[in-house]
């Protein structure tokens, strides 16, 4: 037998369900009970806005103003949609997996999370190149 303990978000408090599992007969499957934690999906939600509409600030900005396009703000607007990436397809991707829990969607959101992950870090490092070879 084995011991998982769930924390569940029911108004504003914590509240810890402790139950059995029984890996061998498969009485209870983790990915069947999907629920909208507000601790967690608010503060997510509230973030992918935030990620929006700043990057889409800045692109909005690179597109109307012809004397920021310079070789180093058009890599500060690649990593600017790079994060817009984050704010539209990871965020919701990711509260999508915490409420519905269906393999095929948390996977995606996790393989789609590390490659916009990795897409982020190599337009910083590019971007700090750039800096270096130009001072």
């Amino acid at each position: 037998m084995y011991y998982q303990s769930e924390v569940i978000v029911y108004r504003r408090k914590f509240i810890k369900v402790n139950f059995l599992k029984s890996v061998a007969d498969g009485e209870y499957d983790e990915m069947d009970d999907g629920y909208f934690y507000p601790a967690v999906d608010v503060p997510a939600i509230i973030l992918a806005v935030l990620i929006v509409t700043v990057n889409g600030l800045v692109l909005l900005l690179m597109a109307k103003k012809i004397y920021l396009r310079s070789i180093t703000n058009l890599l500060l607007c690649s990593l600017a949609v790079a994060d817009l990436l984050t704010g539209l397809v990871a965020i919701p991707l990711f509260i999508a997996c915490n409420i519905i829990r269906q393999s095929a969607i948390c996977i995606t959101e996790e393989q789609l999370a590390r490659f916009i992950s990795a897409s982020i870090v190599s337009h910083l490092v590019s971007v700090v190149i750039d800096r270096f070879e130009s001072h």
